[in-house]
């Protein structure tokens, strides 16, 4: 049916030599921990998340201002504009084209998404509890306890996607 036919599309591009005019580079996301950069990077988000039973505290930092200080909630959402069709619209009812996004996850004091420049550095420190960050669909959760802190920026690498 209509994969198949899609499939046929892909292959005949591919085949064609026209590939390059239906490539479109994606921003990826480049996250770090206590300054260590990881291995991985996100085409969609960076989830940092709670660990159940208690709710995750935690502060902000974009561009080394802070514009949240002791967030409690489940949690911060990093995506990018592919990514924010998917778990940041979940949470904030909007998407968007530009730059990198930021969706506070369910926090006591109601605060509103940011949408930041392509060149915005986001810090996240955990204050107190326990978390883990999500990557994408990745199953390897990377653990996050009180006093560790993230980095998210744009990463200089890009997905290459076949539109079709």
């Amino acid at each position: 049916g209509k994969d198949k036919k899609l499939v046929r599309k892909a292959i005949d591009i591919i085949t064609s030599g026209n590939i390059e005019s239906r490539l479109k580079n994606l921003p990826k996301l480049a996250i770090e921990i206590n300054k260590k950069l990881l291995q991985f990077f996100a085409i969609n988000d960076v989830n940092i998340h709670y660990i159940p039973p208690t709710a995750l505290r935690f502060s902000v930092k974009i561009d080394k201002k802070l514009v949240a200080k002791e967030l409690i909630g489940d949690g911060i959402v990093i995506a990018t504009p592919f990514g924010s069709t998917g778990y940041f619209k979940s949470i904030t009812r909007k998407s968007f084209k530009k730059g990198i996004g930021v969706a506070f996850n369910n926090t006591t004091e109601k605060t509103r998404p940011l949408i930041l420049s392509d060149e915005a550095k986001i810090e996240v420190f955990i204050t107190r509890g326990r978390g883990h960050i999500a990557i994408d669909n990745n199953p390897i959760l990377i653990r996050l306890r009180e006093g560790d802190k993230v980095r998210v920026m744009k990463s200089k690498h890009v997905a290459k996607i076949l539109f079709l």
